[in-house]
């Protein structure tokens, strides 16, 4: 093999591992963002789901038989 088509590889390589390495810290980027969006879409939705909640309710509820009860439908 010749110097040239050495050096070629070793370059074509090394070309090969920026854009892995940069397609990478993308997609871990993008995926941390996207969680955190998806965080704060979720407390926001428990936080108004909280408000419409009444304490006696939940303290009405026991087990998952509890389900039947007329309570529990009202």
């Amino acid at each position: 093999m010749s110097l040239r088509t050495k050096i070629l590889l070793i370059i074509a390589t090394v070309g090969l591992l920026v854009v892995a390495a940069s397609v990478a810290a993308s997609w871990y980027i993008r995926y941390a963002g996207t969680l955190t969006e998806f965080q704060q879409f979720v407390r926001s939705a428990a936080g108004i789901t909280a408000l419409a909640l009444h304490g006696s309710d939940l303290d009405a509820i026991h087990s998952n038989e509890d389900v039947a009860t007329e309570a529990f439908h009202s």
